[in-house]
């Protein structure tokens, strides 16, 4: 039997392309409004038209998943990612290059909406919850390592290289997946009758609505500061895109660490009590950044990144942990199941980008009642899921 880590990194390289079409181009956004014209409120823009077709696309690929071979879709998408990724690179305007990212957000989806349930084809149980730990450790690297390489590309090229990268990288993914990737071991869903018939049943059962909520809320919260943080640590901390990066590796690395101890918690504690300790820990962090932000007249990189290293550490220890529970609510929607998690998020992030971009030039205190916000909130929706599956059991 093949090794499931080695058949995983095609499909870890699937999700990387889309990754890397977000983080390569982070240390550009403040300087895009001079090369391209427009303002800095239009270059994140850019960021909220990838997110918002990037959550469209979830539910696109979480269909065709269900229906047809995932390994397959997944070349295919990751095909055409690195054609719209070619597309963004000869952008001449902002408008353009906002409409040429929108189309990049939807190829990109492919990854997010159907890795979890390839991964889920190769493992049950807590195992499966090692291999995502294992997948997130490979994609763990791309916001440590992009930053410093789209500043580099940036430095010594132009911000145009970010794009050819990620040409090249999902044209390797493709290559890669269709070569290495193991066939699907379970039928697809039937191809006639309803489309939507997955996420019809899923979006009526309470328990898988309370932890997709919950974990999209938590998603938000870490997507917006993210989107964000270039801007606020060049403007309002006064640091520069070198201390971004180095934020981003402290940043990943607290994720890695939660990511791969949630199998040994989930076997000592068990999945919900898990969950419920990852969004407890990111709940603190983001009213910690709440709190630093207000009191801090001059916020440094440093109180942002300690905030954040507890948002990290929650979401690793609970993002693998949830998206294995949703897949099991109903086996046979799997890639239905993990597209409406990644929806969400991808929607609530898409949102609260744009949303908090008019009111980041007045300080770095709307980043963080923004993150505090959806982190709390993602606390206090969970015991709705808890509650029905409660019920279900009784």
């Amino acid at each position: 039997m093949r090794n499931p880590y080695l058949a995983a990194i095609p499909i870890a390289m699937g999700t990387i392309s889309a990754m890397l079409a977000i983080d390569l181009y982070l240390p550009a956004i403040p300087g895009l409004p001079a090369v391209l014209g427009g303002t800095s409120v239009q270059a994140q823009y850019s960021l909220g038209a990838f997110m918002a077709a990037f959550a469209v696309g979830q539910l696109v690929f979480g269909v065709l998943g269900d229906r047809y071979d995932r390994r397959r879709v997944l070349a295919s998408a990751l095909a055409a990612l690195a054609v719209s990724s070619l597309l963004c690179a000869t952008a001449s305007s902002m408008g353009e290059l906002i409409a040429f990212r929108a189309v990049q957000g939807l190829t990109a989806a492919a990854g997010a909406a159907l890795a979890p349930a390839l991964l889920r084809e190769m493992a049950d149980g807590v195992a499966v919850i090692r291999l995502m730990g294992f997948v997130s450790s490979l994609q763990a690297l791309v916001p440590a390592v992009a930053p410093a390489l789209g500043t580099w590309l940036l430095r010594h090229a132009s911000w145009r290289w970010s794009f050819v990268a990620v040409t090249v990288m999902a044209s390797i993914a493709s290559s890669a997946l269709v070569l290495l990737a193991p066939a699907r071991k379970t039928a697809p869903a039937s191809r006639t009758g309803n489309m939507l018939a997955g996420y019809t049943a899923l979006l009526t059962t309470r328990t898988f609505m309370g932890y997709v909520i919950s974990h999209g809320l938590a998603f938000g919260a870490l997507l917006t500061f993210i989107m964000a943080a270039p801007y606020v640590v060049t403007t309002h901390a006064h640091g520069t895109l070198e201390n971004f990066a180095v934020m981003q590796v402290v940043l990943v690395s607290c994720f890695v660490i939660g990511a791969n101890v949630a199998a040994p918690i989930v076997r000592r504690i068990g999945s919900d009590a898990a969950i419920v300790t990852g969004a407890a820990l990111q709940a603190a962090g983001g009213v910690a950044l709440l709190t630093v932000t207000l009191a801090l007249h001059d916020v440094t990189v440093i109180a942002l990144t300690l905030a954040m290293m507890l948002v990290n550490i929650g979401h690793g220890l609970r993002g693998g942990v949830g998206l294995a529970k949703v897949m099991d609510v109903r086996p046979e929607f799997s890639g239905s199941a993990s597209a409406l998690m990644v929806f969400l998020s991808a929607s609530i992030g898409s949102i609260g980008t744009p949303a908090l971009a008019p009111f980041l030039p007045s300080g770095a205190w709307a980043l963080g009642i923004a993150v505090a916000v959806q982190a709390v909130a993602s606390l206090l929706v969970l015991p709705l899921a808890l509650a029905s599956r409660r019920q279900l059991a009784a």
